[in-house]
């Protein structure tokens, strides 16, 4: 169990710090105004509960699939490549299939899944060094 905690705690930490930094570096100023009426308004404000917890269950998948995948890398280039894979088949994948079913326009869905899987790619590599450590 105690294999499981840290990576994921600092995992999920990185995830989040890492997510943040990219919205308000690149997705608010940049990708936003291509949503044009279909963006959250700052008087909006976000749905924490939802986006933390989905955090939580992406920072879940990757303690639990990083040692699944057999990686003769290093610790940096395993996490990132997994996180990465995995980051892109979330958030790109989902937002890609969100433009499609909705009116949201594609391209800043593609920017916006790309840019947002790599907080995933980020903590990938938190999770892959911090197990490689405990073992």
């Amino acid at each position: 169990m105690m294999k499981w905690i840290r990576p994921l705690g600092i995992g999920y930490v990185v995830m989040n710090v890492v997510a943040t930094t990219l919205a308000v570096v690149i997705l608010q100023p940049f990708v936003s105004p291509m949503f044009g009426l279909y963006i959250r308004t700052d008087s909006d404000g976000l749905s924490f509960a939802p986006l933390l917890a989905g955090y939580l269950v992406i920072t879940i998948a990757l303690v639990w699939l990083m040692p699944l995948v057999k990686s003769g890398r290093s610790d940096w280039l395993h996490g990132a490549t997994v996180g990465l894979v995995l980051g892109a088949a979330v958030f790109l994948g989902d937002h890609l299939v969100t433009a499609g079913w909705s009116k949201l326009p594609a391209l800043p869905m593609l920017l916006s899944g790309l840019v947002d899987a790599l907080a995933v790619m980020a903590s990938g590599i938190v999770v892959a060094v911090v197990q490689q450590r405990q073992i």
